[in-house]
């Protein structure tokens, strides 16, 4: 019985990464696919374990930013405010976070608004036009942006598979020692 309580505590000890889990979206508003009908400036994506502070989100519309006045992170939540309620349309919230556990993990939510035209506020024209070529630098950037978080998070990616499968190969060596060790004792 001592012989295995060992054996037991000698697996927790040399396979850490067993105990953690991702964290992954448990819910968000709007949810996926959903059609938002009353006016929306509040997005909260909630997931299952406390999330980094360098996590963040984008919201796209038709291949073009709409900008968060503010993100927060909240323990096992993502919230970000726009300065005014979305037009009608379809748009993709892109997340991107990194759980408790260290790993980061992406994904996207689309939506669409339809709320019904008199519940709309129209912002003025001045705070709404943009040029095109301002349109096309955002894009631009935020396409640059997202490729080096796509190439951080594969290095990320693949040094910690190394890193686990030498762990997880060095407790097997160190406990298969341990049996044998034992045996010869006992």
């Amino acid at each position: 019985m001592k012989k295995m309580i060992l054996i037991m505590f000698l697996i927790f000890l040399c396979i850490p990464s067993i105990g953690y889990a991702h964290s992954y979206l448990s819910s968000s508003n709007p949810k996926e696919r959903e059609t938002v009908t009353t006016p929306l400036k509040t997005i909260t994506l909630t997931f299952e374990t406390k999330i980094e502070k360098l996590s963040t989100m984008h919201l796209l519309s038709s291949g073009n930013e709409i900008p968060f006045n503010n993100i927060t992170v909240k323990d096992n939540q993502l919230i970000g405010t726009v300065s005014t309620p979305l037009e009608n349309g379809s748009y993709t919230i892109v997340w991107k976070i990194v759980g408790e556990d260290g790993h980061p993990i992406t994904g996207e939510i689309p939506f669409d608004v339809k709320v019904a035209q008199n519940k709309i506020k129209t912002p003025s024209q001045s705070t709404t036009s943009t040029t095109k070529q301002d349109g096309i630098e955002k894009n631009t950037k935020l396409e640059k942006s997202q490729k080096k978080e796509e190439d951080s998070q594969a290095k990320n990616t693949s040094s910690s598979t190394w890193i686990r499968i030498l762990i997880v190969s060095l407790g097997i060596i160190v406990i298969v020692g341990l049996i044998s060790i034992l045996k010869k004792k006992g």
